[in-house]
């Protein structure tokens, strides 16, 4: 939880609370915020309400006692039977019992063992009524061994055995609850459990023996259906029309349904009342208590004592808290028919915290003040939320393509975003496709506008309101100007006023002069280059020439579809992948990658379908981790990397039960998960696109040479870093290509250059070129080519290693090898970071733009070209993973020919 506030900067502490506004302090200055996130709900008599104040004081001031358990607390009792006696009345017919706790969680666990309990006690009814029926039936048995008939029947040993054996296996079968889907009840061991999604469930070997299902909140066929299918027969015997008989019985499994009449974190859905009063009628049929979690909508917060006398539903268990606390103290209440509660209650669930009679005093207060007036407080609440979601609305219907729904009753509201896949900012289409853009939304209306949401904690890219009932009215409607503000940017795909108060260290404030140059500044980074040689994504009109968002595409059948795992270089190619972001400094830039992008999760760029010259196709996914060169490599040197692993094989076993079949890893991803030895999957052919990426940097190379007036042949070439796998394949295959090498190292890794030396010299193969070894860079200097593939921290290369006539640099090495400066130092010097490519001619006029790549139309890089070879050739194995091969380099780059992979060019820089 922390690290999620720390990235949407909401992690704000508050020194005043008053009514429905809260204060913090942000550099220097107090500020007021509405508080529309209302405590989880448990403000909704707003903060430090001076009727409870008073209470509280008086409590501090008779000093009364707090922790005296095992005593007679007055307090605590008349709250219990006041809250007895609002169930009675709410629900006439019934007789209520009440007992107190600390949290809502423990309630509901305390609730969830009740019916535990109470299913195995009604177990061990039935099986005395069992016993003593077998005795009844063989004593008749033992006084009628004349007659006929009971002379024709089983032995009484074999049908009591029988009996039992049934019997014995209904006792043994495991209880089931059951609980909605979308449903959250807390967050303690049990109550985990009943919390729909995989966050939430644990395989907890305590509750190993407890089977756990979840129906929809908007059917009831489903959970009769469920009932159906647990329940259990066994044999009772009974006497009719003069004998007795083996009557088939049936005992249901299910131990308890568990329901939130309104539910919460999943997004404010209410229950309808024709399906709750269904359920309630299968529920009675099959014996199986229902229990109403009423921690959030109970007490008046939904215009009604509890919501379920709206549903017109009679629980056998509620459940309160958070209001019953006032938002002072913390206290949760369960409330059931005296029937559903097992014997002794108070002893079998203990609570050291649970009702103390300083809470129980100010809950009383809360039960008077929300029942006084004929439910004056609860009628404005009823009042008050019509309004405001009738506000909600009409922001709905002004921006339909950012809101998708509004829901609501009473005091509880929510807000769901519609799907941005096509907005024209692809960091809010990422944002909302990782499940984020609540948490943006949330950071910007509380640092923008003065108002705190909830983002919800259950679905992705929802927002929650929670005000307090006294919550003025003008307040509210400032709310929904707020929001039709943030609707507009997210409208409009203006990403950078989105994420400027995350953009600094310190959150920070627009204002209309920043908000002009932001505008100003995406317009003319759009306008400089949407006819230039650089991509800048959707905003351009060719960047999604041939692929649009990936959930409306409808694919064709394909041969083969393939995973690409990439990143950004550096922090300025943000830009390049988003235009929205322009005019943010690079300052801002990295503090917003820190912030809001430091998760490591991967988010999908584009999909696109390459046509090979062969006639072949292939699908590919191509997808980001929001990281840079510098943050991965760090990560990794550090041993944190951990969570970048995990993701990538959570989406490469998903992909491949979505058929893909080749997954690659450009830039540094391949370099972390050790040349993908860390990333090699059951399912999945890995690569690392090293072997293409090499023969494409030595084609890259020769072209250069050329460039500079040198012939590759005739030229002595030196390699820095051969004892590495690119540096090494690089120096087995330029031996041939070469006059001659020089092979420089540190002096510790002169052993291991000679033996590669040696094992170059004696392949059959090879040219028999001159080879030499050297640990003093200033050896460069005597000669014009120069390949580099280190994994140095720091460059190595500066201007007095390079000689003032014509050089060729080949910089491989990630990050560079040469010094920054080295250009302007050397004008002579062409220094390269490898090659390109040109997809084949039968993409255009398509030609596929990569955003974010700084790539020309219709170019790749040799890393995802690899991926798609492997994927058009049909191969099946690991390929480029681990050791490099020269053959495997010579027949990829055969293969990428055959395909109508072409070298476009050299790349200046090594970016994403």
């Amino acid at each position: 939880m922390e690290d999620l506030l720390h990235e949407a900067a909401l992690d704000v502490a508050f020194v005043r609370a008053k009514g429905c506004e809260l204060e913090h302090v942000h550099q220097g200055k107090r500020l007021r915020v509405l508080d529309l996130a209302g405590g989880f709900g448990a403000a909704f008599l707003g903060h430090n309400p001076p009727r409870l104040k008073q209470i509280l004081r008086r409590n501090l001031d008779q000093d009364l006692p707090f922790v005296v358990q095992g005593s007679k607390q007055p307090w605590s009792q008349k709250l219990r039977m006041e809250l007895a006696s609002l169930a009675s009345e709410s629900f006439p017919g019934e007789r209520f019992r009440s007992h107190l706790f600390s949290t809502g969680s423990e309630a509901v666990d305390a609730a969830l063992r009740n019916c535990f309990e109470l299913r195995l006690q009604r177990l061990q009814s039935l099986e005395r009524q069992v016993e003593i029926r077998l005795q009844q039936m063989e004593d008749w048995t033992e006084s009628h061994l004349q007659s006929a008939e009971v002379q024709k029947s089983p032995p009484m040993s074999a049908v009591k055995q029988a009996v039992r054996e049934r019997f014995q296996q209904l006792k043994t079968e495991p209880p089931i609850l059951i609980a909605l889907k979308g449903a959250y009840h807390g967050s303690t061991a049990l109550a985990k459990q009943v919390t729909h999604g995989a966050d939430y469930q644990s395989n907890s070997p305590a509750f190993g023996q407890v089977r756990f299902h979840f129906v929809p909140c908007d059917q009831s066929e489903p959970l009769e259906s469920l009932l159906e299918e647990v329940k259990q027969g066994y044999w009772l015997p009974t006497f009719e029309t003069d004998t007795w008989v083996l009557q088939e019985r049936n005992f249901s499994k299910a131990a308890a349904f568990l329901f939130e009449p309104i539910q919460g974190e999943g997004g404010v859905h209410p229950i309808a009342p024709e399906v709750a009063q269904a359920w309630r009628g299968v529920l009675t049929k099959h014996q199986v208590p229902m229990i109403a979690d009423e921690i959030q909508t109970g007490l008046g917060r939904i215009g009604d004592l509890f919501a379920c006398l709206k549903l017109e539903v009679k629980p056998d268990l509620l459940l309160l808290s958070k209001t019953l606390g006032g938002g002072m103290v913390k206290i949760s209440a369960l409330i059931g028919r005296k029937e559903a509660l097992v014997d002794q209650f108070s002893l079998r669930h203990l609570s050291t915290f649970g009702g103390d009679d300083g809470s129980s005093r100010i809950a009383l207060e809360v039960l008077r003040w929300v029942t006084e007036k004929q439910g004056e407080l609860m009628r404005r609440a009823e009042r008050m939320g019509r309004a405001y979601l009738a506000q909600l609305k009409d922001v709905q219907k002004r921006w339909p393509e950012v809101i998708r729904e509004v829901r609501g009753q009473g005091m509880m509201f929510a807000l769901e975003f519609q799907s941005q896949s096509r907005n024209s900012s692809m960091v809010i289409r990422n944002l909302c496709e990782a499940g984020r853009l609540d948490a943006v939304a949330a950071s910007w209306l509380f640092w923008q506008a003065g108002i705190r949401v909830i983002p919800s904690l259950g679905p992705n890219n929802q927002l929650r309101m929670l005000p307090p009932v006294h919550s003025p009215a003008f307040q509210l409607r400032k709310s929904c100007r707020a929001l039709d503000r943030l609707c507009a940017l997210l409208a409009a795909g203006n990403a950078a006023a989105l994420l400027y108060s995350l953009s600094a260290k310190e959150p920070e404030f627009l204002n209309s002069v920043t908000e002009l140059r932001l505008k100003q500044a995406r317009w003319n980074f759009i306008h400089k280059h949407r006819n230039g040689a650089m991509p800048v994504g959707p905003a351009a009109p060719m960047a999604f020439a041939d692929n649009s968002a990936p959930q409306e595409t409808v694919v064709e059948s394909t041969p083969a579809k393939v995973l690409f795992f990439g990143h950004w270089s550096s922090i300025q190619d943000l830009n390049f992948y988003d235009p929205s972001l322009a005019g943010l400094s690079s300052d801002q830039l990295e503090s917003l990658s820190e912030r809001s992008f430091g998760r490591w999760q991967s988010f999908r760029i584009q999909e696109f379908k390459v046509r090979s010259s062969a006639g072949k196709e292939v699908w590919c996914r191509l997808l980001g981790f929001p990281a840079f060169t510098d943050s991965l490599i760090r990560a990794w040197r550090m041993q944190r990397i951990e969570p970048v692993w995990q993701e990538m094989q959570a989406v490469m076993a998903e992909a491949s039960e979505q058929g893909y079949s080749v997954a690659g890893f450009g830039a540094s991803t391949s370099i972390i998960t050790q040349n993908c030895r860390k990333a090699v999957n059951a399912n999945l052919a890995v690569t690392s696109g090293n072997s293409l990426t090499v023969a494409t940097a030595l084609q890259a190379l020769e072209k250069s040479c050329r460039q500079q007036g040198l012939q590759l042949a005739k030229e002595r070439v030196a390699i820095l870093g051969a004892n590495g796998n690119i540096g090494r394949t690089c120096a087995r295959l330029l031996a041939d290509r070469a006059d001659s090498l020089l092979l420089i190292g540190r002096s510790g890794t002169v052993s291991k250059l000679q033996l590669l030396a040696e094992e170059i010299r004696n392949r059959p193969e090879t040219s028999k070129a001159e080879i030499q070894i050297s640990t003093d860079l200033s050896d460069l200097a005597s000669v014009r080519v120069i390949l580099t593939a280190t994994n140095a921290r720091e460059a190595l290369i500066h201007p007095h290693h390079i000689s003032l006539g014509p050089v060729v640099l080949q910089d491989l090495a990630v990050p560079g090898d040469a010094a920054e400066g080295l250009e302007q130092a050397r004008p002579n010097l062409l220094k390269i970071r490898g090659g390109l490519l040109r997809f084949p001619s039968l993409n255009q006029p398509s030609k596929l733009a990569l955003p974010g790549w700084n790539l020309k139309a219709g170019e790749t890089y040799a890393c995802l070209a690899e991926t798609l070879v492997l994927a058009l050739e049909g191969i099946k194995r690991n390929f480029s993973c681990g050791e490099l091969k020269p053959n495997d380099v010579d027949w990829i780059w055969q293969a990428a020919s055959r395909h109508g992979f072409e070298l476009a060019g050299c790349k200046s820089r090594e970016v994403f």
